[in-house]
């Protein structure tokens, strides 16, 4: 009996899950001539939560960033502790909007970016705000921390601090990267003594 009231909490549970779809209150339907469309930042936490919970759930979606986005703490598809890569395979139209990010020593991220890991398409969009590296942090970058996608027409105009790996764009590359275009100041703090500082 009690199995199969657990077994019962399990079923509702998923029904109410898959109930509400992500972005099901969203303009759009995430196809290329009706994009979902991203307003705020609670629009991006929604995109982050739908890459980490439903695996491929992004896959050849397109999003259109309609406005300016500020305060963005959370790296989109990152998940502690990183080892399954959760990967944006989607389409972001960025539409020429800028997103601000905001990140402190106190961040507890291994890897600091807008994305974490993309195998998907980022376009026209710019990246402004302050990335500050905790000890703990393995890499920064402003877009993506791994782009085995694409990343074009985009612009890092955030400041990054660094100890040992920081870059403006993307910090690996195994993609394509064109007409982008740092203008961020970069820092990297080697974790002994003494700065390097690089545009």
């Amino acid at each position: 009996m009690k199995k199969l009231f657990f077994i019962s909490i399990i079923v509702i549970s998923n029904l109410i899950i898959y109930a509400h779809p992500p972005f099901a209150d969203h303009i759009g339907d995430g196809t290329e001539y009706n994009p979902y469309r991203i307003y705020t930042r609670e629009h991006l936490l929604e995109l982050h939560d739908s890459i980490i919970n439903i695996e491929f759930w992004s896959y050849n979606k397109h999003f259109l960033l309609m406005q300016d986005i500020d305060s963005v703490d959370f790296v989109i598809g990152f998940k502690k502790p990183a080892n399954h890569i959760y990967s944006f395979m989607g389409y972001l139209h960025g539409n020429s909007k800028k997103i601000t990010l905001t990140f402190d020593t106190s961040n507890s991220f291994q890897w600091l970016a807008l994305f974490f890991y993309s195998t998907g398409i980022i376009d026209n969009l710019i990246v402004d705000g302050y990335l500050e590296a905790s000890i703990n942090n393995i890499a920064v970058a402003g877009i993506v921390c791994f782009n085995a996608g694409a990343v074009t027409r985009c612009t890092n105009r955030a400041t990054i601090v660094g100890f040992r790996s920081a870059a403006g764009i993307i910090y690996e590359n195994y993609g394509i990267i064109k007409d982008c275009v740092n203008e961020g100041t970069i820092t990297v703090l080697p974790r002994s003594t003494g700065t390097t500082t690089a545009q």
